[in-house]
C-alpha cells in the first residue's frame, strides 16, 4: 500500500488529530526497513496464504522473480514539517530511499495509523493534506477503520490551501494467527486495505472531475513485535505499444506484486 500511495498521492482544511497512542504495528520513528519486489503470477493468489497444521505459512518466492529493492525510512518530522501539518501533529514521515521527493506523514488517532498528507517535488502544489486523516491502519482493538476525505492542495502562487478530489479508505482485518519468521513463532495480523477516489482530467480550459475513477486493494501482514513483514496486490498491465497493426487491442499483464520487509 505505501508503494502506492506514490502513485496516488498527487490542500486542507484542519482538523484536530489526537496522536498521543501509538500503535505497537507502527514505528514512531527512527526506523528502516528493506522491501524486496517480486513478481508472481496471477495463479498464486490462492496460495499466498496456507496453513501448516497450527501455523500459518506464507509463500517464499523463488529468486528468479526477484525484480527490486527499495529502503523504507520512518523518520521523524521536522519543525518545517510541523509547521505546515500543525494541527493534525504527525509524528512519523515515511520515504522511499527511490523516491525521496516524496515524504508521506503520519499520525496516531487513538490506536490507529492515519496519513495526514504529504510532501512532493511539485514547485506550485508542494503539499496535499486531507480534511480528515486517512486511516491506514485500524487500533489494535478495532477490526476495521474507514474514512471519506477530500485532498486539499497547498497552492504556492495563491498561497493558501484549495479543495481537491474525493478520497476514501477501507481497512480490514481479514485473518489472524501465528507464523513461523526467521525461526521465530510470531502472532500476524492480515489487514485488507482498499484506497478509493475522485480523478481530474483536462477539460477545454477547465478541469473534469471523474467519479471513482480509480481504486487500488492491497494486503499488508504485520507482526505483533516486527511490524510490517508483507505486502501482495494484483497488478494491471497495458503495453499500448505491442503489436504493429493500428487496431491489434493492447496486451494486457496481469500478476501479483509481491512485497517482503526486513
Amino acid at each position: 500500500m505505501y508503494k502506492k500511495l506514490n502513485f496516488l498521492l498527487g490542500g486542507i482544511v484542519f482538523i484536530f488529530c489526537s496522536c498521543n497512542q501509538a500503535n505497537q504495528l507502527w514505528p514512531i520513528y527512527g526506523q528502516s526497513k528493506t522491501a524486496k519486489t517480486y513478481e508472481l503470477s496471477i495463479t498464486d493468489s490462492s496460495s499466498i496464504i496456507t496453513n501448516n497444521g497450527e501455523l500459518l505459512k506464507i509463500i517464499q518466492p523463488h529468486d528468479s522473480l526477484f525484480v527490486e529493492a527499495d529502503t523504507i525510512m520512518y523518520n521523524k518530522p521536522t519543525t518545517e514539517n510541523k509547521s505546515v501539518f500543525s494541527k493534525y501533529q504527525p509524528t512519523t514521515v515515511l520515504v522511499h530511499k527511490s523516491n525521496p521527493s516524496v515524504k508521506e506523514f503520519y499520525c496516531f488517532n487513538n490506536g490507529g495509523v492515519q496519513l495526514v498528507g504529504y510532501q512532493t517535488a511539485d514547485t506550485l502544489h508542494p503539499y496535499v493534506a486531507f480534511a480528515e486523516p486517512l486511516s491506514v491502519l485500524p487500533a489494535l482493538d478495532q477490526i476495521s477503520a474507514n474514512t471519506n476525505t477530500y485532498k486539499q492542495r497547498w497552492d504556492n502562487t495563491k498561497q493558501k490551501f484549495e479543495d481537491d478530489t474525493k478520497m476514501a479508505s477501507k481497512v480490514h482485518l481479514i485473518q489472524s494467527g501465528k507464523m513461523e519468521i526467521d525461526g521465530e513463532i510470531e502472532e500476524v495480523l492480515i489487514y485488507e486495505v482498499m484506497l478509493s477516489g475522485d480523478a481530474k482530467m483536462p477539460y477545454g480550459e477547465q478541469e473534469l472531475i471523474i467519479p471513482d475513477a480509480f481504486m487500488v486493494k492491497s494486503n499488508l501482514l504485520y507482526g505483533k513485535t516486527q511490524g510490517l513483514l508483507y505486502e501482495w496486490s494484483i497488478q494491471v498491465n497495458r503495453n499500448e505499444n505491442a503489436g504493429s497493426e493500428p487496431n491489434e487491442i493492447p496486451e494486457i499483464k496481469q500478476y501479483i506484486e509481491f512485497i517482503k520487509y526486513q
